[in-house]
């Protein structure tokens, strides 16, 4: 399901201005934008910690800020958010456990397990979780209650390119003018009053005059 026209909007302009780290959609929102890897992130609080069927049932049901459509991450787009976001240390001596996924925009990420979709494929009742702790991933029996994260594609609402809707202003311009000398008894010439017209529209329009 796809946010209305003014979020839309909105998450265009978040494309344009992107920074290396996530960026909420909306000023104040709870969907997170990954501009780099064309993904939507959810806040990581969003769900409450469950196995792994109802963290599935829950992330699938979930509809937050108007998009619906999410899933659990896999192992890959973790890493991608963990190698986006950076990381700052902990304090910690051990080195499995010395650096933490900076948190922000988000609010609420634990340095705990999240569900991964990913399969241990040594135990097929068992899926990887993630932490944000050095990025370590650990395979838990899917009964058991793990925090829950969740992330979609997303595709930037395409932007019209300016040059087609110039051109088309500017030929109806000219089109309108040609009418207006042609009803006038006037020749259509290319010169004249025709082409000044088209230069003054270029210049409102806030385009160089051509050489």
């Amino acid at each position: 399901m796809k946010p209305n026209g003014l979020v839309a909007a909105l998450a265009a302009c978040t494309v344009l201005t992107s920074q290396a780290a996530v960026t909420p959609l909306t000023p104040g929102g709870n969907v997170f934008l990954d501009a780099a890897h064309g993904l939507l992130w959810s806040q990581p609080d969003a769900f409450v910690a469950s196995n792994y069927a109802a963290a599935q049932a829950a992330v699938s049901a979930a509809t937050i800020e108007g998009f619906s459509d999410w899933v659990i991450p896999s192992i890959e787009q973790f890493r991608w958010l963990y190698a986006t976001q950076g990381t700052v240390p902990t304090g910690n001596p051990n080195p499995d456990y010395d650096e933490i996924m900076v948190a922000a925009p988000f609010s609420g990420m634990r340095p705990e397990w999240y569900w991964t979709s990913d399969v241990f494929a040594d135990v097929t009742t068992e899926n990887y979780a993630f932490s944000p702790t050095n990025a370590n991933t650990m395979p838990f029996q899917r009964t058991t209650r793990v925090y829950v994260w969740a992330v979609q594609d997303y595709a930037a609402p395409a932007v019209p390119e300016p040059g087609s809707a110039l051109l088309l202003g500017v030929g109806l311009v000219l089109m309108v003018v040609l009418m207006r000398r042609k009803g006038q008894g006037q020749p259509a010439r290319a010169g004249g009053s025709v082409m000044p017209t088209a230069l003054r529209t270029l210049t409102l329009l806030g385009v160089d005059r051509p050489q």
